[in-house]
C-alpha cells in the first residue's frame, strides 16, 4: 500500500475491492484448494484471511492468491489511508468496494 499512496495525489481517491467472509463459503475449491475453516478463524481473529495460488514465489513471496479483509483491519494497519466510503457491488456480492483516501502528514 505504500507503492500505491506514492502514486496517488495529496487529494486523489483510491478503489478497491475486498472480499467478506462469506466469500469462503463460495471458493472455488477447484481452483484453489483451501481450508475453509481456518480462513473463517483468520478472517475473525486478525480481520484478514489469504491463501496464495500454487505460483512460483516472487522475492520470496507469492504475490497472487484469495483473501478476505475486513475494513477494522485496513483503518488499523494502512498507515497513510483512510477510509472515505464503502459501496456494495450489485453485480458481486463478495466483492465490496472500499474508497480510500491518502492521510496528509499532520492529520
Amino acid at each position: 500500500m505504500e507503492a500505491c499512496r506514492a502514486s496517488i495525489a495529496d487529494n486523489g481517491l483510491m478503489a478497491i475491492t475486498i472480499r467478506p467472509q462469506s466469500y469462503w463459503e463460495i471458493h472455488d475449491q477447484k481452483q484453489n484448494i483451501v481450508d475453509v475453516k481456518a480462513m473463517h478463524r483468520d478472517h475473525m481473529e486478525k480481520g484478514f484471511a489469504y491463501t496464495p495460488h500454487g505460483r512460483e514465489p516472487i522475492d520470496g513471496d507469492i504475490t497472487y492468491g484469495d483473501t478476505s479483509m475486513t475494513l477494522d483491519y485496513i483503518k488499523e494497519n494502512w498507515k497513510g489511508w483512510s477510509v472515505a466510503g464503502v459501496e456494495f457491488n450489485l453485480q458481486d456480492a463478495y466483492q465490496v468496494i472500499v474508497f480510500l483516501r491518502p492521510v496528509q502528514s499532520g492529520d
